[in-house]
């Protein structure tokens, strides 16, 4: 088996973050649309594994780890509604399974 393990962080990049600060982790952006996408960081990844990015249990978006971090653009597909919601990240290398939830 080839489990990675979980990446650490996802944080809401401070461009996309609409809310009182540019750390609270709060926006108006809802992944609607490509117009109201949604760009994350995840930390402590594996270089060149895939990262995913999920909003609860729906996949939102992905990326290929550059170093020990991902830039991770949400898809513009699945409409977030408003309140609070769980963002996780997984990673898995060619031929392995997903990691544990971030």
């Amino acid at each position: 088996d080839n489990e990675l393990p979980a990446p650490s962080t996802v944080d809401l990049i401070a461009a996309f973050d609409t809310g009182v600060n540019n750390s609270d982790e709060v926006t108006y952006l809802d992944n609607s649309s490509l117009a109201n996408r949604l760009q994350f960081v995840v930390t402590d990844v594996t270089s060149g594994a895939t990262v995913h990015l999920y909003a609860g249990a729906s996949l939102v978006g992905f990326a290929i780890a550059s170093g020990t971090t991902a830039t991770i653009t949400t898809d513009g597909l699945l409409d977030l509604s408003d309140g609070v919601h769980q963002i996780t990240a997984r990673q898995s290398i060619s031929g392995g399974s997903l990691s544990a939830p971030s």
